[in-house]
Formats: structure tokens, sequence, C-alpha cells
């Protein structure tokens, strides 16, 4: 495990519009967590950090607030519990440090028992989408969609943003890269952002 370092899991079920801000609003207030670094997410199309980036960056957190089970598998806790504590914020456990304990099994089952179950599309809903010169879902932040259907930039706006994806890729927490902003940037506006102009962590 890391230092103290702290990420949050969400999820939206296919075919449900959740508000990205607000669930992630109600985790913090779940988990009354300031230490929260980063946010993995399924199910938002501009929000490339999803689970399977999450168990990669296990290294880096010591503790994974999950804020439902939604969109996990056992095999996923499992991952997620041999390189961090683990925490469903919907759910009344202890932190979760391994897979033999009492908790984990009950939350396993609580997994195993949803029959509404259905496998991670996110990426394939990626994948899938058509490959167009206009901009397809919400636009990322310091850009204006024209009449033609594609977007460009707003000169007011994109020297903040620019500031914003060189700490990104200096390796700044989202949520603290939005408090440096004062709020102008969501950590859903910076994702979209990053991944509309594809950039990566160092």
């Amino acid at each position: 495990m890391s230092s103290d370092q702290r990420a949050v899991y969400l999820f939206c079920p296919e075919g449900k519009d959740y508000d990205y801000d607000q669930m992630l609003q109600l985790a913090v207030l779940k988990t009354n967590d300031p230490s929260i670094a980063e946010v993995y997410a399924d199910g938002w199309t501009d929000v490339p950090n999803d689970i399977d980036e999450l168990i990669s960056d296990l290294p880096k957190y010591s503790h994974v607030y999950l804020l439902t089970l939604e969109g996990l598998t056992e095999a996923h806790l499992k991952a997620l519990v041999s390189e961090a504590a683990i925490k469903c914020a919907l759910y009344n456990t202890e932190w979760i440090s391994s897979a033999n304990s009492n908790d984990f099994r009950a939350l396993c089952t609580v997994i195993n028992a949803r029959e509404y179950y259905k496998e991670l599309r996110s990426l394939n809903i990626r994948a899938g989408m058509k490959k167009t010169k206009k901009h397809v879902g919400s636009l990322p932040f310091g850009h204006t969609r024209l009449e033609d259907g594609t977007i460009q930039e707003i000169p007011e706006q994109i020297a903040l943003a620019r500031k914003v994806a060189e700490m990104y890729k200096a390796g700044f927490p989202v949520m603290q890269i939005s408090i440096k902003t004062e709020g102008l940037l969501t950590p859903r506006q910076i994702y979209g952002l990053m991944n509309h102009w594809g950039v990566k962590r160092a």
C-alpha cells in the first residue's frame, strides 16, 4: 500500500443518466473524507478513469471507497483488496483489507445475489461510437459547439484549461486541481477535458 492517499469509485448503470457531479458529492458526503485524491467511474463516456484503470493504479492508494457495489464483480473486489483497504459507502462495514474476512464475504454475497448485474460495457460504448468530426457528448471545458456540430476553443478559457492539463500531467490529484481552479472546473470537467485532448499522466 502507498501513503494514505485515497480514491473513490462511482458507477452509472447502462441506460441510466445519473448526474456525475451529484454522485461525487454524495460520495464525499457519505465518506466524509477530505483526503480523496482521485475519482474513477464507469458509465460516463466523458470520464475515462474506469475500474480497470483503478485496479492498475492501486499501488498509488492505501484506501478505496466504493459508493455502491453496482458494476463490480467478486474478481474486482479481490483485485482491489489485494492492494488497498476497501469500504462501501452504502454498506455498513469497517475497512476491509483481507479477502478472507467476514465483511469481504458479505460484500461478495451481495454482488452474487444481484440478478440484474450486467457486465461492464462502458469501453464497448466508447469503442462503438462512430468516428466523426462532430463532437459527441458533453462539451469539454474551454470549448463551444458551432452550428455544424464541430467544436471550437474559447480563448478566454483555454489558458486555464492548459494550466489544468499541465497540473494533470504533473500528477496533481484531480480533486486538488479542481480546488485550485476555485471551482471553475469540476472533477468531471477535468477528466472530460483530459480525455478530449488525450492527455495522459506520466
